[in-house]
């Protein structure tokens, strides 16, 4: 099923374009905007919003404790499933934690699903550090069957709005792959739900509220307290913003970890992070992420919470200027990772230039954690591949010494076996993680 003509990948801040079309000055062209721009919100909400940053944060916190095997030591052999820790749990359980919470992406979606009965919401637990975690399990019942409800529907749902906004700024356009051709499930949840609560309300205003409870740690919960409380409202966002706003933030104190004890929790992790000196090329790139993640911040506390989202209702310009604020780092086409487009030394072009550095890094830590926590064959192969392979083109590949044998397909981590320096974004990763001094025995 053709679904959209990109994709992006969580945590990573990277959008595959591969299949959209560009015209000749580089830019994707107006028929595929709406799509780009759908992958572009998702990095939007991994930035700006509670629930985004949790899952780079337990994804780096994964990193940080992988180390402690993969760092600890030189000519050691690092084993493929790699061993649990003291509590018998992997080695990649945070993450775990955060992708239960979002429920899987297996690609379930529904054409034509109607929502046929009341959703529930219901504590669920999972042990981490051998202690028992709860959160709030959503599930909706929709034609023959029920559904989980997590949170990569609800940011896909509210990745459909941005589209559906983005297209409306375009008169006379037939789009390669309209918005209103999405199943209803996950990107029409949200139109479903508001029709299942009666709530009467435009597009704008069903934008505005997904994208104000993406910024609590039980977002899909609230997000259906919230409606509850709403049932049989007519609202409008502009005209009722306040009543809006306080009952979010009602059910969000009520049903939502407080954002406050994560922030704490988190900045100790961080700053013992930002001073370690072993991993300095890691710090640099997190200390760009974190500032990222400021810029956002400082934007809706001088400007109110829901300053981005309401910008970019506000028409093509105002998008635009978001745009150009908060990039996307990384755009991949047919396997190549291309940057934001750089034409000289303006403070643009060089602040684009530092934003894609860093997410390379970023990315290919990612690419390495990928790699270490596989448990099959064929998920190691995928995850052997260097993000900035392609076909044996890759533009350093020859700083390496070729006659070791060995390339960045199938071999990454030998190819820097050895090397006291990084010469690329992914052996710098690999640097970071130890595997230029340990050997890797794979057991799969």
């Amino acid at each position: 099923m053709e679904l959209n003509l990109a994709s992006y990948e969580v945590s990573s801040f990277a959008v595959d374009a591969s299949r959209l079309q560009f015209d000749e000055n580089g830019k994707v062209k107006v028929e595929d905007f709406p799509a780009f721009v759908h992958e572009w919100w998702h990095y939007i909400q991994d930035i700006s919003t509670i629930t985004g940053q949790n899952g780079f944060y337990l994804w780096l916190r994964d990193i940080i404790r992988m180390t402690s095997i993969t760092c600890s030591g030189e000519g050691k052999t690092i084993e493929i499933p790699m061993p649990t820790d003291k509590y018998e749990e992997v080695y990649n359980k945070y993450r775990r934690l955060y992708n239960i919470f979002c429920g899987l992406k297996e690609d379930v979606y529904i054409k034509n699903a109607a929502i046929v009965g009341e959703p529930t919401i219901e504590p669920n637990g999972i042990k981490i550090d051998g202690e028992e975690r709860t959160f709030a399990k959503c599930e909706i019942p929709m034609n023959d069957d029920t559904h989980y409800f997590g949170l990569i529907a609800l940011q896909e749902l509210n990745a459909f709005y941005a589209q559906k906004i983005c297209e409306s700024y375009v008169s006379g356009v037939k789009f390669n792959v309209p918005v209103d051709n999405l199943p209803e499930f996950p990107y029409k949840l949200g139109d479903l739900l508001f029709d299942y609560y009666e709530i009467e309300c435009n597009l704008q205003t069903k934008f505005m509220i997904s994208t104000l409870v993406l910024d609590t740690l039980q977002a899909p919960a609230v997000f259906l307290f919230f409606l509850q409380r709403m049932r049989g409202c007519k609202i409008e966002y502009v005209h009722d913003r306040k009543k809006i706003l306080s009952t979010l933030e009602d059910v969000m104190k009520q049903y939502s970890y407080p954002n406050e004890a994560a922030y704490t929790e988190w900045g100790k992790d961080y700053n013992n992070w930002l001073n370690d000196e072993s991993h300095q090329m890691l710090r640099e790139s997190l200390k760009w992420y974190l500032s990222m993640i400021g810029l956002a911040d400082k934007l809706m506390t001088e400007h109110g919470k829901d300053t981005l989202a309401f910008s970019f209702c506000c028409g093509p310009d105002a998008m635009n200027v978001l745009y150009k604020l908060l990039p996307v780092p990384l755009i991949k086409y047919n396997g190549q990772v291309l940057g934001q487009t750089i034409d000289g030394e303006t403070p643009f072009s060089l602040a684009a230039q530092h934003d894609f550095d860093n997410a390379l890094v970023i990315w290919s830590h990612r690419r390495i954690y990928d790699l270490l926590r596989s448990t099959t064959r064929k998920e190691m192969e995928e995850n052997s591949i260097c993000p900035l392979y392609n076909g044996g083109e890759c533009p350093y590949l020859d700083r390496y010494d070729a006659s070791k044998g060995y390339d960045c397909r199938l071999s990454p981590w030998m190819v820097v076996k050895g090397e006291k320096q990084a010469l690329c974004p992914y052996s710098v990763a690999a640097h970071s993680m130890g595997l230029w001094q340990n050997e890797v025995s794979i057991n799969l």
